[in-house]
Formats: structure tokens, sequence, C-alpha cells
């Protein structure tokens, strides 16, 4: 049996975060077999790592699973009102991914790196971890192998049983994404924390560099299998971390860190705030300023919305967006503000 990723249960911890925001509804799952299940007659071998994105921007979620053998299957999403949850494999020129060859254990990861509104891909696998830039567009991707000084962590190289897999997430609020580390282990003598690579360049171009000692703050994380999965699973607006381990059991941190160290809520509040919160078709500023940048991000990183709120035109429409939570960013021209919005229609 192949050793699944924490990416799987992403979604399900998403799904209980939500419920828990709508009044703490009783959860349920219900297996389902044969035809009911979308992805019944999939057979990607061993060792299977999945990655759900919108990759072609149609507004579903398509499937990327790597393998034991290295490479990437890809299963688009097809499905019609009248025919939901149908996803079919795509082969040759159908997936984008098609001439991955990374050697063994591949682990897919998709965000935006360079916050150009388009996912790009950092594979993992035993030898490293490789970078696909996607130098095509939204609905049409085109990933391009970039190697050395091109790739943020070309120097990370494979070491021992090591197998590699990256969470990337703006942990210390400063809006540009840095990068956890995992790996699957078959020694845990071997183990040694998870990476913590901060992202000390910028958001467009992103420098990542490793940190040690107190500056990691898992460096001391020595079971195996870690794979971490952030999301903000208090309300707090901060991200916590599960950890999935190789006894089948997860490990929660919850981030305790004072808000005051991250730097947010530089804006005073007299100066804009906004309502309501959770919103269904516009959101409303209130802003002293002649107007203030509004960007709106996705929980991966993804650019969603960017535009400007003035005195005059204080309303942002967000009919169009998913429901969801989402990080609000607004800027006046010296300060930020960093915020969660819940949409919920």
């Amino acid at each position: 049996m192949g050793i699944c990723s924490l990416k799987e249960v992403k979604v399900a911890l998403l799904f209980l975060f939500f419920s828990m925001l709508s009044f703490g509804q009783t959860i349920e799952f219900t297996k389902r077999t044969g035809t009911d299940n979308p992805l019944d007659t999939a057979d990607v071998g061993t060792g299977i790592n999945s990655a759900s994105v919108d990759i072609d921007n149609d507004g579903d979620f398509d499937l990327f699973i790597g393998n034991l053998a290295g490479t990437i299957r890809y299963y688009k999403n097809i499905s019609t009102e009248e025919n939901p949850n149908v996803f079919e494999e795509q082969e040759a020129a159908g997936n984008p991914l098609a001439l991955v060859a990374v050697g063994a254990n591949s682990s897919p990861t998709f965000t935006d790196l360079d916050d150009d509104g388009d996912y790009d891909v950092f594979v993992g696998s035993g030898s490293g971890i490789s970078y696909f830039k996607n130098e095509g567009t939204i609905t049409t991707p085109i990933f391009v192998l970039k190697t050395g000084s091109e790739n943020p962590l070309s120097g990370l190289v494979g070491a021992s049983n090591h197998s590699y897999s990256t969470s990337f997430v703006d942990i210390d609020a400063d809006m540009d994404l840095d990068c956890f580390i995992g790996w699957i282990d078959y020694e845990s003598a071997d183990t040694a924390g998870i990476y913590f690579y901060k992202n000390n360049g910028t958001e467009v171009a992103p420098v990542f560099e490793n940190q040690l000692n107190a500056e990691n703050p898992f460096r001391d994380f020595n079971e195996l299998y870690p794979n971490p999965v952030f999301l903000d699973m208090d309300a707090d607006e901060d991200l916590d971390v599960f950890i999935g381990k190789g006894n089948g059991t997860y490990s929660y941190y919850e981030n305790t860190t004072e808000a005051e160290e991250l730097g947010l809520d530089n804006i005073q509040n007299e100066n804009v705030h906004f309502f309501p919160n959770p919103a269904v078709s516009d959101v409303t500023f209130v802003v002293q300023q002649e107007f203030v940048k509004v960007e709106l991000f996705s929980l991966s990183g993804l650019l969603v919305y960017s535009g400007q709120i003035t005195k005059e035109t204080p309303k942002l429409n967000i009919q169009n967006f998913a429901d969801g939570i989402y990080i609000l960013r607004l800027q006046d021209g010296e300060n930020k503000i960093v915020k969660k919005l819940v949409i919920s229609k």
C-alpha cells in the first residue's frame, strides 16, 4: 500500500473548519464506491501524493497525482451540472506535466511563486525539489523546468532515504510565500526536523533561505513522515499546523505567535475598516485616505483580485468569488493591514 500524503486530508480539514464557522453542524462522511467514486478506475501505482488545483481556471478542481515512478498523472475535471463528479485522465500533450521524470516518489505542490496570477509547480522527490515555472497562461499552463539559480530551492539535495514535499504559506504575514519542507524517510535516526525556508526576497522574486536553530519553529520535530498542512483552525487570523506521522496519527500545533510580532494592523482602525465579514455580495470599506490599495489572496497564496478603494467608491463586489476564506491586504502607500475575509453566499 502506498504512503498517503497529508495533502489528501487537507480538503477534509478545511471542510471541518468551515463547518465550525457555520453554527456547528454535525459533520458526516459517507464512503462512495463504484461509479459513485469519480476516481474509482484510477490506478496510479504505489506512493500516491496528490494535489488538487483549478489548473485551467474553469471554476472546478482538477487533480494531479505523483507516484513511486517519479511521474505526474493528470485527471481533468469534466463535470457538468447534469453529470457531476467526473474526472478524465489526460495523457501526452493533454497533461501539462507529462514530461516530469524526477526519479522516484514525485510529490507535486502548486503555488503562484512569482505573483503573476497563474500556478507554478514544485515537485519533490528523493533527489531534491524540482521547479517548473508556468510560462503559459492561467487557462493553458506550459510548465518549463528551471534549474540552478532559476530554481529557488535548488540548494536542497537528496540525502539518505528522504523523499521531499513542500508546503508554501505566508507564515510571517509579510505577503510573500515562505516554504516548509517535510519528507518521507524510512529510518527515524535520519529525521532532523522540518526544514523552514524563509522568503527573504519579495512576492515577485523569492529568495528562500534555510532557517537554522531557533529561527526554525519545527527544528525539533523528529518523527517519521512529516508533511505539514497549514490552516487557521481556531479562526484567530494566524495559521496553525497539522503534521502527519508514520504511525497513522497527526500532531497539531497551535500558532501562538503574538500579532504584534508579525507587524499586522499597522493601519489604525480609525483610518480603515470594512464590513460585513462574513460577506455575501459586497464588502464596504470605510477609509480616511484618498485611496487604499486592496488585494485579495486565496489561502494558497494566489492573488485573485487587485484594485483600489476610495471614499467615492467604497464597495468591492465579491459575487464572482467562490465561498471560502481569503486573505485581504490593504495598503495606503506607507502602512498595511492584513485581515481574513470570509465569503459565504
